[in-house]
């Protein structure tokens, strides 16, 4: 296969990526537009690696990540939809509160600190994730 050839595929080839992420038909940019063959044969290397991260960017945002970490992430969709997703208000805040008011300021502060030392409340100390797991560390401080 000729050079040109090869970079007339990957000019059709991200034609056609450019426009299944767009969503339209095999109609998209025309990456050799106004260049002759010839004139092409050293050049289009840096246009197609230029264009190249553009077209993955948006194929990285639309499809990729969805396909590719489906595997991965199936087993964690089947674990939340199994159970709830915690709310921070409905279900941390309140028993947050309860510590305070039971076990008092600083056990409360010493919670806080134990997921982030500059952290002056719980919600900017804990991501979502955490929730479970703070729930469980107020059980556990509430009975103790």
């Amino acid at each position: 296969m000729s050079l040109e050839q090869s970079l007339q595929n990957i000019a059709d080839a991200l034609n056609n990526l450019a426009a299944a992420v767009q969503g339209k038909g095999q109609t998209a940019i025309d990456f050799t537009k106004g260049q002759h063959p010839e004139a092409t044969a050293g050049k289009p290397q840096k246009p197609a690696k230029a264009e190249t991260p553009k077209a993955d960017a948006k194929l990285g945002a639309a499809d990729t990540p969805p396909t590719a970490e489906a595997p991965a992430s199936a087993p964690a969709e089947k674990v939340e939809s199994s159970a709830k997703p915690l709310d921070y208000e409905k279900d941390v805040q309140p028993k947050f509160l309860e510590l305070v008011k039971v076990k008092g300021r600083d056990a409360a502060i010493g919670l806080i600190h134990s997921y982030d030392p500059a952290a002056a409340k719980l919600s900017a100390a804990i991501k979502p994730e955490q929730y479970a797991e703070v729930l469980a560390k107020i059980n556990e401080l509430l009975k103790g």
